[in-house]
């Protein structure tokens, strides 16, 4: 009779994981390849990449950039952030429009918005995308968009006018 309590060697253990790691690996990649539109298995991640158009260009605009079309007052800015965020402080002059929301407020800000203008969206900060999302939006509707890298955080950290919803104006 054959002893079951018998532990296999450390060989046959690092062997039996190679196999099942290979196995799986090759289920997931031929699965992926199988479907219809399948997974990039190497993907550019930047910031830069996520703003890109089809036409390959960007729609990513830096804080300096940022600052000196808010200067010119060349450019209206858009708040992307729900409107509870906005309320409490905002880039001086923004309009809100919160991205959970377009579907239902976009027909009231729309009118404010001058096709011929530059629109830049913005959102908390790096790590937001709700920005990302309304300027494709916005872009779909015909408007010249960009979408200031760094959002809210950025600009708070650069000292620039802003505003809250009781009309506090302040340069931070």
């Amino acid at each position: 009779m054959k002893n079951l309590n018998k532990i296999p060697s450390p060989k046959i253990i690092c062997l039996q994981i190679l196999i099942l790691f290979s196995l799986a690996l090759m289920a997931g990649l031929g699965g992926n390849f199988l479907r219809s539109a399948p997974l990039a298995l190497v993907q550019d991640w930047s910031v830069d990449a996520q703003l890109t158009t089809e036409d390959g260009h960007t729609m990513a605009l830096g804080l300096d950039q940022a600052i000196a079309v808010f200067n010119k007052k060349s450019a209206l800015f858009i708040d992307a952030r729900d409107i509870s965020k906005f309320n409490q402080g905002h880039i001086k002059g923004a309009l809100n429009l919160p991205w959970h929301d377009v579907q239902e407020q976009f027909m009231a800000v729309a009118p404010q918005i001058d096709p011929s203008d530059l629109v830049i969206t913005y959102c908390d900060g790096n790590t937001c995308t709700l920005s990302h999302d309304l300027a494709f939006f916005l872009k779909e509707m015909g408007f010249n968009v960009k979408v200031m890298t760094g959002g809210w955080d950025a600009w708070l950290n650069a000292e620039m006018p802003v505003e809250s919803i009781n009309g506090d104006n302040e340069n931070v």
